[in-house]
């Protein structure tokens, strides 16, 4: 896991990341991992990385030296054409990354989303026999009710969000087989999708007692959809990496940001989808950007209340409101004859989604006055004490890291990079920098 922050106003912006990294083969956590490197001395544009820590098997470190290498940089007018040119780099890497990587790839990408289905309909089952206690039957007909409607909302989002360019339902499909075979899963080998559920569903407690058997054919095969359109797409993965590019373009007076997922390569095609892009502006003077795993404890400190709070009000009023219809629905049919107890009826059921759609605005506003009078005052900081405020944001988030059950998955050095016009790149900290050598934990970076 990890913890980085930006934040930027007109003079300038400072980037801050912790030096923590775990190893797939061993799980084991090591802090000496550098998250933010140099891409360009002018203009001064600096590249940020969390997730995983590679493209394929390539470190980014030596993905950023092999750019630098190979493009001579053109002073890009603005940040965002910089992080778009860095991005349009990355397919002349796959030739290093070998078929057996990518097959990978694709396996990880497929019980990904069979997981994260899962845990959707387990915790929905979860808060459903907490309300309402049913028989073991009934269980499982709304777990797998809660089964289909998971499926259906990805689908949904995956279609939203567009395939890659290159990445055609035949190519995601022939990779998709060819990941299904010879597959050494949970002790099983399995070689077909069917095989496969079986052997994933079985595991799960909610069909351990009832058997595979009642996974039908319609959601066997919509779970298929599923896995080959997540496989066409650039969307959050255990592989996938979170590239944040900062700094000044040669025609920007204010710094910018842009912020790219790359999810790994598929038939050496890089998946790659632009999340935002930043700019500091009459209109926005300020900002303060978390990201990665811990962006939580910033965005409580600056919001005044944790996102998973925010998630947990939305679904407790809505069912809070589908309640109340139902019981004022069933009043009604007991008591109004004829036709109009239909129409009310209808009227009442479309009130929880009309109310709830009121709420999340008025919540921006509490939000907004609350994180108002911070961002007003990051507008004015002088770009020294930047730095030393994104330095506190990562610090926090490592602090309730450590004292949290589980192992410590975020800390170690911070590095600490001021980016303006006027300095350039400038390390507020870094740890490949001593004191005792420098005279100063201030050194600027030079090409």
């Amino acid at each position: 896991m990890t913890a980085e922050i930006a934040i930027l106003n007109r003079a300038a912006i400072a980037l801050a990341a912790d030096s923590a990294v775990t190893l797939a083969a061993d799980l084991k956590v090591y802090k000496t991992a550098n998250k933010i490197f140099p891409l360009s001395l002018d203009p001064p544009i600096v590249i940020m990385f969390y997730g995983a820590g590679s493209l394929g098997s390539i470190p980014w470190e030596t993905v950023v030296q092999e750019y630098k290498r190979t493009h001579s940089s053109p002073g890009f007018a603005t940040v965002e054409e910089s992080g778009a040119d860095f991005i349009g780099f990355l397919p002349d890497m796959t030739e290093h990354i070998s078929s057996r990587i990518q097959l990978e790839f694709v396996r990880t990408e497929i019980i990904w989303e069979l997981e994260q289905l899962s845990r959707f309909a387990q915790a929905n089952l979860a808060s459903h026999v907490r309300t309402q206690p049913s028989t073991p039957s009934e269980n499982l007909d709304y777990f797998l009710a809660q089964v289909r409607e998971g499926v259906r909302a990805r689908l949904n989002f995956l279609a939203e969000l567009g395939p890659m360019d290159g990445l055609t339902d035949r190519v995601a499909t022939r990779q998709f087989e060819s990941a299904l075979r010879n597959w050494e899963l949970l002790g099983t080998r399995v070689d077909d999708w069917n095989g496969l559920l079986d052997l994933w569903f079985s595991q799960l407690p909610e069909l351990m007692m009832h058997g595979v058997g009642y996974l039908t054919a319609d959601i066997r095969q919509n779970l298929r959809a599923m896995a080959i359109l997540s496989l066409r797409t650039a969307d959050w993965s255990p592989d996938s990496t979170g590239v944040v590019v900062a700094g000044f373009g040669s025609e920007e007076l204010f710094p910018s940001l842009t912020h790219w997922i790359v999810d790994q390569v598929m038939e050496s095609v890089v998946k790659s989808r632009q999340l935002d892009c930043v700019r500091i502006d009459d209109d926005q003077p300020s900002a303060i950007l978390p990201f990665a795993q811990q962006y939580e404890v910033a965005r409580t400190l600056i919001d005044g209340i944790h996102p998973e709070f925010l998630d947990a009000h939305h679904d407790i009023v809505l069912r809070l409101l589908c309640l109340l219809s139902d019981t004022i629905s069933e009043k009604i049919m007991n008591t109004v004859p004829g036709p109009m107890s239909t129409e009310l009826v209808h009227f009442i059921s479309t009130l929880p989604a009309e109310m709830l759609r009121t709420i999340p605005d008025a919540l921006e506003m509490m939000i907004g006055h609350y994180s108002l009078p911070l961002l007003e005052v990051i507008g004015g900081l002088p770009k020294e004490h930047l730095g030393e405020m994104a330095e506190t944001l990562v610090s926090l988030a490592s602090f309730k890291e450590k004292f949290t059950p589980g192992a410590d998955v975020v800390g170690g050095p911070i590095d600490v990079a001021v980016i303006s016009r006027s300095d350039g790149l400038v390390w507020a900290k870094h740890k490949q920098y001593f004191e005792h050598e420098f005279g100063s934990t201030q050194t600027r970076w030079k090409q």
